[in-house]
């Protein structure tokens, strides 16, 4: 029996399901229901309507006498409650007690049994008819339906009514091939009368007539370059994010050719595109100035990961993004950043996978799913510049220098001066933006008397700094690498303080200071207060 590729249909199909209704009773209803799909029924009738042939489809399968007498009951319920009324009436008078309205309860009993077998086969039922649908949309569009990749989603047009489920839905189906896609939608489905009706018209738009796929509210978006765009509605289903990301992968690499068969002799054990990176863990690497080991941690915090979903705009609604596992989570956050990276007017074109990760995180401080402390908290902010001397003053003294605070050299003062014999190590803090736009003045004046120069900050600094470029009107873009250009161009290097622990990122360039302004330098600082370490 062939079998078809298949993206997840809402319900319990899975990916590999066999397309043929008799392979799918073994997810027939839970036990007690009387329905089944052994031998599904689809019954066929054609009609005229306004001149356009019109197909119906009935969803039939195999149901039993009394479970069609439920079915029919459940959604016509006014006759069992005139029924109620009546027996409960004639019970009544005919005992002359108000106990002989108990009667009546017998018509709402087998109202409370229609709508659990309802409830039962809706999800069955609901699954049958899209197959059916899939099924004749791949004729209407002329793609043979085992070998192409469907999917299919169910929205509900009306709302429940009395414990029901929506008595009305539409289908959308659309088909990927490698060269186009096709969408035939507009099939509607009355779950009470079991009833489709398909939809009279298909279309075929090209890959390399489309510009851009985007999702909104409960539709994805398919703009083109010569056509105006086309909505799909979708509505909540879960397998949106994987629809999305099968059509921009065929978006950047549309083929007219069939795909060739994968070659099996490769590594079964070679990692797929859809599994996410491991984040490596020297702290030799950052990304937005935070160690990779505690980027690693942040990203498997679950809160983080919805932040993330939010903050890039991941494709898929909140309610979706709830049903995904974390791994799941991850791998449609990397996969939507792959597209932001690819793109050439993108804010992230070309900025590592990691760096946007950590970058996202620091920018998404108005979120509502996390508070602007946590993440200031996440880079380490300090309220004060003055937090970050202690720190700098004990790296200092690890390498045995003698730390001094606020030490004139030439017309500044440098915030902290570190000495060993006749050596002098220039250490400049910031913690605002503002403070820091007459430091590479500072830094320049401070390396004509000292043999090294840093700048120190916190990563949240770092990160605010070039975030504050990147939304500059003329700059539009995340530039990872601006602030050590900035730096390094001085021959300056910088340390990152991160609560009482200080990393050297850049090492600075060995400046050539007169020895007369070294010495003069040297020889006040047994009057300048040492900074106190404790």
């Amino acid at each position: 029996m062939a079998r078809q590729k298949l993206y997840p249909l809402p319900g319990n199909i899975p990916l590999s399901a066999t397309i043929y209704p008799i392979a799918l009773s073994r997810h027939r209803p839970s036990v007690g229901s009387s329905f089944s799909l052994r031998q599904p029924i689809i019954r066929r009738d054609t009609f005229s309507f306004f001149s356009m042939a019109t197909q119906s489809i009935r969803i039939g399968g195999g149901m039993t006498l009394q479970s069609r007498l439920l079915w029919h009951f459940g959604w016509n319920q006014r006759p069992l409650y005139i029924l109620a009324a009546i027996l409960g009436l004639l019970g009544a008078i005919k005992f002359g007690s108000i106990y002989g309205l108990l009667f009546g309860l017998l018509p709402l009993g087998i109202c409370i049994l229609a709508i659990k077998e309802i409830k039962t086969a809706f999800p069955t039922i609901l699954a049958n008819a899209k197959i059916a649908v899939a099924r004749s949309g791949a004729e209407r569009v002329g793609i043979p339906f085992e070998s192409s990749d469907c999917a299919v989603f169910a929205v509900s047009t009306a709302p429940s009514q009395m414990l029901l489920p929506p008595p009305s839905h539409t289908f959308s189906c659309v088909y990927i091939s490698d060269a186009f896609l096709a969408v035939f939608a507009g099939s509607s489905f009355d779950l009470a009368r079991r009833a489709v009706q398909l939809s009279t018209t298909a279309e075929e738009i090209y890959f390399r007539h489309v510009s851009s796929i985007n999702q909104q509210d409960g539709f994805i978006e398919i703009n083109q370059t010569r056509a105006k765009p086309k909505r799909i509605a979708v509505g909540n289903d879960p397998s949106v994010p994987r629809l999305l990301e099968a059509l921009r992968t065929r978006l950047r690499s549309p083929r007219s050719s069939p795909t060739p068969t994968p070659d099996r002799s490769i590594d079964a054990n070679a990692t797929r595109r859809d599994t996410p990176l491991t984040i490596g863990n020297s702290d030799d690497e950052r990304y937005c100035y935070i160690r990779s080991s505690k980027l690693t941690e942040h990203y498997a915090d679950p809160v983080v990961l919805d932040v993330l979903l939010q903050q890039l705009q991941v494709p898929g609604t909140t309610a979706i993004h709830k049903q995904m596992a974390d791994q799941e989570k991850r791998a449609a956050i990397e996969s939507w950043i792959e597209n932001f990276r690819r793109t050439p007017n993108s804010f992230w074109f070309d900025v590592p996978l990691y760096e946007v990760i950590a970058a996202s995180i620091w920018r998404a401080q108005d979120s509502p799913f996390i508070s602007n402390r946590i993440i200031k908290d996440k880079f380490y902010s300090v309220a004060r510049e003055e937090d970050l001397m202690r720190p700098v003053a004990r790296w200092l003294a690890a390498r045995t220098e003698e730390p001094y605070m606020e030490v004139q050299l030439g017309r500044r003062r440098i915030d902290v001066l570190g000495h060993k014999n006749g050596r002098l190590t220039a250490v400049e803090l910031k913690n605002s933006d503002e403070e820091f736009r007459r430091g590479p003045d500072q830094m320049n004046s401070f390396a004509e008397y000292a043999h090294t120069v840093y700048l120190a900050c916190t990563p949240a600094f770092a990160a605010d700094y070039l975030e504050r470029n990147a939304d500059h009107r003329d700059v539009n873009r995340w530039d990872p690498t601006l602030l050590d250009r900035k730096l390094k161009q001085g021959g300056f290097g910088l340390l990152i303080v991160e609560r009482d622990n200080v990393f050297e990122v850049i090492k600075p360039v060995e400046q050539n200071p007169s020895p007369e302004r070294v010495s003069r330098v040297v020889s006040k600082l047994t009057s300048i207060q040492m900074v106190e370490l404790d």
